[in-house]
């Protein structure tokens, strides 16, 4: 294959170094040659490339690409889970850290940006981990396309337990494959005994 390409690169370069020298008769017949050497080229790629069983990725500035798979059959590109990792970063929150008297509730809102190069559809969603539970549930389906660069902010309430103490909430961002994005999202709080202070 290297040879056979090799060859007729050498060959094209011959000719071409001879075109501007030969006579208007001979143009057509060179042409006609780089034709066929052309067509020669790129199919001992193409059997090549269905003989190797190699699949080429065709980037294409962040928008969803073509894959030639194997035998040329086109296809859309699907990123892998690990494809997407990194792909979402958390850029806002409120509160973290405060002090809250027991039974009092609050909000957190967490902001996300989509960092990826394609966008998130409303299959993404925002789910509960660990820790301390929402009272809003433990799962929040994205109401809307985010497209790259955007941000979407999630809210979620919670309420102070009855016993003083150190709480933590954990969260995660899940895409449409149900692979995790984005972890460790999370708020933590203290609840004061303000009975001490009575």
């Amino acid at each position: 294959m290297k040879k056979s390409v090799v060859i007729c690169a050498l060959l094209i370069s011959i000719l071409f170094s001879f075109s501007a020298v030969l006579a208007d008769d001979t143009q057509d017949l060179i042409n006609m040659i780089r034709t066929e050497v052309a067509a020669t080229v790129v199919a001992e790629i193409q059997q090549t490339l269905e003989s190797e069983n190699v699949e080429i990725v065709i980037k294409n500035q962040g928008t969803p690409s073509p894959l030639i798979s194997s035998g040329f059959v086109w296809g859309t590109w699907k990123p892998t889970p690990t494809y997407y990792s990194y792909q979402a970063k958390l850029v806002g929150q409120n509160m973290n850290y405060m002090h809250y008297p027991h039974g009092q509730q609050f909000r957190i809102n967490w902001t996300i940006r989509n960092t990826g190069p394609l966008p998130w559809d409303t299959q993404f969603y925002f789910r509960y981990v660990q820790g301390q539970g929402s009272l809003d549930g433990d799962r929040y389906m994205i109401p809307v396309v985010v497209d790259r660069g955007d941000t979407i902010t999630f809210s979620r309430g919670f309420e102070c337990a009855e016993e003083p103490g150190i709480y933590n909430s954990y969260w995660e961002l899940v895409d449409n494959d149900g692979a995790v994005i984005l972890d460790n999202i999370w708020v933590g709080w203290q609840v004061d005994d303000w009975r001490d202070f009575e």
